[in-house]
């Protein structure tokens, strides 16, 4: 601890073969004991990790990360907020961060690699386990969701019903609105539309005046993100995660995206008792979906920890 570290920005083509796609990487004083991927959510960018990606490069990890498709600083001049590309985006998102990977493995060959995918991003995670889980020898999946193949097949027939009329780039505000609008039920007078992201008033306000979080998906993301939940959600899939790679499964018990704790718990066991995988569940209480951003984050980062370094 205590160590000074180094930030760099970079960028590197995109399995899409048209965008570059933006990466952070924050490298610690000395010789590095890890690596730690970071793959973030939906409508946010990887340096809204910065303290996170600090507190783990000042305990030796070299740590990583990069925008999305239509996220951050990989939204080219002239492309959209919210658009991933036209052709199998939930195959090209789990690839890039795959690009990332082999990028930080030749660089740093013979370290340990730990991946942690948040919320969608634990989405993007899941399905790049399943095609290509050998790379890594820890995983972390904050914020993750359960959601019925109903459902999913529910919002995929929606956004292509309204793609076949407004194409794939329309801003897709009534599919918004169906996916997030419940997740303030349990919250007496919220103040802003974001609240269920975290207790922390200064997180959701910075998130609320923040350009590159409150663009809206368009038809083409969230038929992406209906698209990776099917995936993910096929048991067939899960059998082809590594079955003896460390996973831990972490959520606020106060997050609707997994149905307060109910949609992560039943995720756990069917990966612990259907699929036979090396799981573990931590579930926090008074934590809403951005755990790492709450007022008592510090017992996330060292529980997260902890896990880690029990595995590498």
């Amino acid at each position: 601890m205590g160590n000074t570290l180094k930030k760099e920005s970079m960028f590197f083509q995109s399995a899409d073969g048209t965008d570059k796609i933006h990466a952070s990487i924050w490298t610690p004083e000395g010789e590095p004991r890890a690596i730690l991927q970071i793959v973030h959510g939906m409508q946010e960018y990887i340096d809204r990790y910065e303290e996170f990606a600090q507190f783990f490069a000042q305990r030796g990890f070299v740590v990583c990360g990069e925008d999305h498709l239509g996220h951050g600083e990989s939204v080219s001049e002239g492309g959209m907020y919210g658009y991933f590309c036209k052709q199998d985006p939930q195959k090209v998102l789990p690839e890039d961060s795959h690009q990332l990977t082999l990028m930080m493995k030749e660089k740093y060959k013979g370290l340990k690699y730990v991946i942690l995918g948040h919320s969608f991003g634990s989405f993007i995670t899941r399905e790049y386990l399943a095609r290509f889980g050998k790379d890594v020898d820890v995983a972390i999946l904050s914020g993750t969701a359960n959601q019925p193949a109903s459902v999913a097949k529910g919002g995929l027939f929606v956004a292509r019903c309204q793609k076949l009329f407004l194409g794939d780039k329309h801003v897709a505000k009534m599919l918004n609105d169906i996916s997030f609008k419940s997740y303030l039920s349990k919250i007496e007078n919220p103040k802003t539309p974001s609240d269920w992201l975290s207790y922390n008033e200064e997180n959701v306000a910075a998130y609320c005046k923040n350009p590159w979080c409150t663009f809206t998906f368009t038809i083409n993301g969230f038929e992406t993100m209906a698209k990776l939940l099917l995936l993910i959600g096929d048991k067939k899939r899960m059998q082809m995660i590594p079955h003896d790679l460390p996973i831990l499964l972490a959520a606020g018990k106060e997050d609707p995206v997994g149905n307060y704790g109910e949609g992560v718990e039943q995720l756990y066991n069917i990966y612990k008792n259907d699929i036979g995988l090396n799981v573990s569940l931590k579930l926090y209480d008074h934590m809403r979906h951005e755990m790492h951003n709450e007022p008592e984050r510090q017992k996330v980062y060292n529980d997260y920890l902890a896990f880690i370094d029990q595995n590498i």
